[in-house]
C-alpha cells in the first residue's frame, strides 16, 4: 500500500502540471487509469495478506471494483480519443459530487458490548492494512478533486464526480471495517443484523 500512496500523490502532482487545453481530459483520465491500477493492486495484496477470510473477502472485493473503474476509464478514454468532443456532448444530469470526506463511523454501545463479552481482539496486521487503504481512498479522493478543478467542460466533471461517489463509497466502508475491527475485534458482517 505504501507503494500506492506514493504513486498517488505523484499523480496528484501531475495534475498540477496539466493545462486547462483540448488535451486535458484525455491526460487526467491517463492519471485516472493509473491511479486506479495502482490501488487494484494494492487491494490485491492486501486479499493475500489478510488474515481474516472476511477481510480477504473485502480486499478481493475492492481490487475487482478498482479493476471495473479501470476497465470504465479505458473505455471513456477511448471514446474520447475517437471523438475529442465525445465527453462534452454528454448529457450532465447528475449534480456534481463535493470534495468533502466521509466521516469516520463510530460502533454502537452494544456492539462493543458484544465484542467485550466475546474476548475478541484484533488482529494488528488486518488493522494496520484497513488503515492503509482509507488513507489510499483518501488520496484517491483528493486525486479526483484536484482532477475536477483542471478540467472545465461540465461532463468531465460529471465523470470525475462519479468516480469520487465511487471512491466515497469505498472510503465508507473501509471506515465501517477498521471501526468494526478496531472497537469490536471482528469484521463486519451483514448476516450479523438482527430484526
Amino acid at each position: 500500500m505504501k507503494n500506492a500512496a506514493r504513486d498517488i500523490k505523484a499523480l496528484v502532482g501531475q495534475l498540477s502540471q496539466i493545462k486547462d487545453d483540448e488535451k486535458a481530459v484525455e491526460r487526467v483520465m491517463g492519471l485516472a487509469i493509473k491511479l486506479e491500477q495502482s490501488c487494484e493492486g494494492a487491494m490485491a495484496s492486501a486479499a493475500k495478506a489478510a488474515k481474516d477470510p472476511k477481510g480477504k473477502e473485502m480486499f478481493e472485493f475492492l481490487a475487482k471494483d478498482e479493476h471495473n473503474h479501470v476497465s470504465l476509464l479505458k473505455k471513456e478514454l477511448a471514446a474520447i480519443r475517437e471523438d475529442p468532443d465525445w465527453i462534452e456532448k454528454e448529457p450532465v444530469s447528475a449534480p456534481i459530487a463535493t470534495c468533502l470526506g466521509a466521516t469516520p463511523k463510530k460502533l454502537t454501545s452494544d456492539a462493543k458490548k458484544l465484542a467485550a463479552g466475546r474476548g475478541i481482539k484484533a488482529d494488528a496486521d488486518d488493522l494496520s492494512a484497513l488503515g492503509a487503504a482509507i488513507k489510499l481512498k483518501e488520496s484517491s479522493l483528493d486525486f479526483y478533486c484536484n482532477a475536477a478543478a483542471v478540467v472545465a467542460g461540465p461532463a468531465a466533471k460529471k465523470l470525475l464526480a462519479h468516480l469520487m461517489d465511487l471512491e466515497k463509497r469505498h472510503l465508507n466502508e473501509l471506515e465501517v471495517q477498521y471501526a468494526w475491527l478496531d472497537q469490536a475485534g471482528f469484521w463486519y458482517d451483514a448476516s450479523m443484523m438482527t430484526d
